[in-house]
């Protein structure tokens, strides 16, 4: 008896204080398809790959939609800077501690036909231990993660565009 008490207390609660989920806002900008794009930028090639990857998976597990050329709603990626950098040393002055920076271009071309201009950067901290080399699999790793990390900022700001068009009323 008491948990059916406080689980009616709780759902009053979350109802009460006007709590909607983010794919509510998604969806009023966002139309049935999405045509993902991506430019590959020849300075920072290491991260278009997961860009890609990342944005089409996304497209269906995130937002729940379809991918379609010719979709209501498009979102063009381009990769404009990739860098990896020391974060902290060791007492013998070797770098320990690394952060791969991935920067993205987004326009998001909503289903009213308006464009979003957003720039995300995500970020991405690693160790390397005493003696352990830098290779390529493990900044191949970071700049996935990074880029993975800029996206879910750019899901975020189309959220937000969504919540935005809610308070105007336009949708």
């Amino acid at each position: 008896m008491w948990l059916k008490v406080s689980l009616s207390v709780l759902l009053f609660f979350i109802l009460g204080c006007g709590y909607r989920p983010s794919s509510d806002y998604q969806n009023r900008v966002l139309g049935d398809s999405i045509s993902p794009s991506l430019k590959i930028d020849i300075t920072a090639p290491q991260t278009s790959i997961f860009v890609k990857d990342a944005l089409r998976v996304a497209i269906f597990t995130v937002f729940g939609k379809n991918i379609d050329k010719n979709a209501t709603s498009q979102i063009n990626v381009t990769s404009l800077n990739a860098n990896l950098s020391s974060v902290d040393y060791d007492v013998n002055g070797f770098a320990n501690l690394y952060r791969a920076t991935v920067v993205l271009n987004c326009i998001f071309i909503d289903k009213f036909n308006k464009k979003h201009f957003l720039t995300v950067s995500g970020t991405y901290d690693f160790s390397v231990t005493n003696q352990s080399i830098l290779d390529d699999q493990l900044k191949l790793n970071a700049y996935k993660v990074a880029a993975i990390n800029a996206l879910d900022i750019l899901y975020a700001k189309i959220t937000k565009i969504g919540a935005f068009y809610d308070n105007k009323g336009d949708s």
